[in-house]
């Protein structure tokens, strides 16, 4: 293992240290009083201070354009991450306990993966492994949120000693550990926090894709949502004492939740993910889970429950199965993408044959030969009129033969729709005729390079031969071979596919 492997991993630690940090300096400056709504205004007052830092030390020089799309998303951003988000996980956190509050974080992957379903941002095959574990993962990661919710249970680990004369009376009341109205409205404004921050993260990332500047989105984040949850505690706290700082632990968790989480943490896990991806980061979520647990045993003198550590456990089983399926997805896909390429460049086409249309008589064939025969593998439309994968497999082919090629292979892979437009049946009416023998022969690949069926049939079909000399008639199906047409009949024909065998 490298050093930039060991440093991810070392980003990835420390990202959930930080946060570990937060949860627990937040939940004593709850415990002394200090009112959920102003800690959520003065500490993301503090994050723009800390996010405007790092934008002039490391995006002062993007040149993106803010328009009113992305406007229109910061505002939402902050509605939903520190308004509803962060509010209620205050709330949530007052009600339970920190660590429950913690393991409660590990259900915001399986709520993004159900809201990318709901939205159609994420596609789903039953019949794939994949999705089958990213199912069975929402389905077990709110199985153990449930669990959490309506079932306290009894104590399992108390540092205080009048606690365990409790546990062992706890036995023998279940009832009590069903009926915790306290735990259960903690639980539900837990459930609706980590809904609003999987939404969030949603929004986040589309407006990365309109403006690809992630330090200064969530500069701009900050200052949203602080207007925002200032109005909302204007609105529900009218007590003006409670916008009080003093020199004790809530001006300690209003500078932390600023510039540890927003500064610090963002920052670690920009790092981490140039190194991996979002995945990887991801996977170390748990960590911050079991160092929040041990913190308020210690800390916090928090007693654990048996139902917080069922429930937990089978969240973070399910939080990897999810996870699992969205790796197995990322290399099915990268794998097809490589596939698509190896072809792309076996078969000779360029990006200019696959984007443009065909454009005069220049470009010589893949051979080598003279006349307008590289104009025949270009694209007949571009992706500017929407055809989506039917231009993609438009290179050279109808667009009626690549609608068809899709519909019968169902539309996922351009390599299985290309497979089957050379793979379909040909006519037996037609026998392919003999070479003649005064045209040239096409150029054979030398024995040592092994293809395979499907890339011979490609070669095939592009290895036009030159145009043979004047003095001696071509073949009749060779002539139509030769032809300058830039594109292929509509639909292909059996004299097409006689020569094709004929080459």
């Amino acid at each position: 293992m490298g050093y930039e492997e060991w440093k991810a991993y070392i980003l990835c630690v420390l990202s959930n240290i930080c946060f570990a940090g937060f949860n627990i300096v937040s939940k004593v400056s709850l415990n002394k009083g200090m009112s959920r709504y102003v800690l959520v205004v003065y500490g993301h007052a503090f994050g723009i201070l800390a996010t405007a830092i790092l934008v002039l030390l490391f995006e002062r020089n993007h040149k993106g354009k803010m328009s009113k799309a992305v406007l229109r998303d910061i505002f939402f951003l902050g509605l939903l991450g520190p308004v509803f988000g962060r509010t209620l996980g205050y709330a949530g956190m007052e009600y339970t306990s920190v660590a429950f509050a913690s393991a409660m974080g590990n259900l915001i992957p399986s709520f993004t993966f159900v809201l990318a379903l709901l939205f159609r941002m994420e596609k789903l095959e039953i019949g794939k492994v994949s999705s089958q574990a990213k199912i069975w993962g929402t389905v077990g990661a709110l199985g153990g949120a449930t669990l959490m919710t309506i079932y306290k249970g009894v104590v399992v680990i108390s540092p205080h000693t009048h606690t365990r004369t409790h546990t062992h009376t706890s036995y023998h009341q279940p009832s009590k550990a069903f009926l915790d109205w306290e735990w259960i409205k903690g639980s539900l404004c837990l459930l609706i926090s980590m809904l609003s921050l999987s939404a969030f993260y949603l929004l986040q990332s589309a407006t990365l894709r309109k403006y690809p500047a992630p330090l200064t989105i969530t500069g701009f984040t900050c200052f949203s949502g602080t207007l925002l949850a200032a109005i909302m505690t204007l609105i529900l706290d009218h007590n003006l004492s409670s916008w009080r700082l003093s020199w004790d632990i809530s001006l300690i968790a209003a500078i932390y939740s600023g510039i540890m989480v927003y500064g610090v943490a963002t920052f670690v896990q920009m790092m981490a993910m140039q190194i991996k991806d979002a995945v990887f980061v991801t996977a170390f979520r748990p960590i911050s889970t079991i160092l929040v647990t041990l913190m308020g045993l210690i800390f916090l003198r928090d007693a654990l429950y048996l139902g917080s550590i069922i429930g937990a456990i089978m969240i973070v089983l399910a939080l990897y199965s999810t996870l699992w399926g969205k790796i197995k997805e990322k290399e099915k896909k990268v794998m097809e993408n490589t596939n698509f390429e190896q072809v792309r460049r076996s078969a000779g086409w360029s990006k200019l044959d696959m984007r443009s249309p065909a454009s005069g008589s220049g470009g010589g064939g893949r051979g080598g030969g003279g006349g307008g025969g590289g104009g025949g593998i270009q694209r007949a439309k571009g992706n500017g009129e929407g055809e989506g994968a039917v231009g993609e497999l438009g290179f050279g082919f109808p667009d009626d033969l690549a609608s068809q090629a899709l519909a019968a292979t169902g539309g996922n892979s351009i390599l299985k729709a290309t497979d089957w437009i050379f793979t379909r049946q040909k006519p037996h009416s037609q026998t392919p005729p003999e070479e003649n023998p005064s045209s040239s022969p096409s150029p054979s690949p030398s024995p040592s390079q092994s293809q395979s069926p499907f890339q011979t049939k490609l070669d095939r079909f592009f290895h036009f031969p030159s145009k043979p000399s004047t003095s001696n008639p071509p073949h009749p199906h060779k002539q139509h071979c030769d032809s300058d047409t830039p594109s292929l009949p509509n639909p292909p024909s059996k004299q097409h596919w006689a020569c094709l065998n004929a080459m």
